[in-house]
């Protein structure tokens, strides 16, 4: 069984910011909160926030065909396209949604794909069922995003995650036997008009984001 370095709780990240941001803004504060713990400034950390109507994309699809246009064409629908530095697909987000991003220290290979992603997966699950709401990890065919790594309510999709590795270089901060920072992501689809989502997501791959 995999267990994560003990973090000092005096040294955990802390951040819960509930006015919707600009996108960028919030991805910028998870990338301070990775590198809080890539610095040993903190051991590791949280943030709770929202962002405001957005598509947010990996790198990988600005490689892709008639980006810029697609782009264009998805701002004049309302619905700026920002690229994130974690993995997957396209991914609307919307006032009504709250992104949990944790990160924490751990040792190269000490955890599986598999078992990273569950780190995430199994706090929201768990947390959904002191209401008891029963989730489960799950696809779900025809989701945006979709991957095995969705929590899952009654067959509908509520949370979807995303992650990223990065090296800790400073041996100071490695001392404690961690060179990993790992930084997870989830977004929990909590209100909003998600068919007119669906749709501006369906319109959107046609333009090739």
């Amino acid at each position: 069984m995999n267990s994560l370095v003990t973090a000092d709780y005096r040294r955990i990240a802390k951040i819960k910011v509930s006015t919707p941001m600009h996108i960028s803004s919030g991805l910028d504060l998870e990338h301070s909160l990775l590198d809080q713990v890539l610095k040993g400034d903190a051991q590791c950390g949280y943030a709770l926030w929202r962002s405001k109507q957005a598509l947010v994309v990996p790198k990988s699809a600005t490689h892709r065909e008639n980006f810029e246009q697609a782009c264009d064409f998805c701002e004049t629908q309302g619905w700026p396209v920002v690229v994130r530095s974690t993995g997957g697909e396209l991914t609307p987000q919307h006032e009504g949604f709250i992104n949990l991003s944790i990160v924490l220290k751990c040792k190269k290979n000490q955890l599986s794909i598999k078992d990273s992603y569950q780190v995430i997966c199994q706090a929201i699950i768990q947390w959904l069922g002191q209401y008891g709401i029963k989730g489960s990890c799950s696809s779900i065919d025809g989701a945006f995003c979709d991957g095995e790594f969705n929590v899952v309510i009654d067959g509908k999709k509520l949370v979807g995650t995303a992650q990223r590795w990065k090296k800790i270089t400073d041996p100071a901060v490695r001392d404690d036997g961690s060179d990993m920072a790992l930084l997870m992501h989830a977004v929990i689809l909590c209100d909003g008009d998600l068919p007119s989502m669906w749709k501006i997501g369906r319109a959107s791959c046609r333009e090739r984001v």
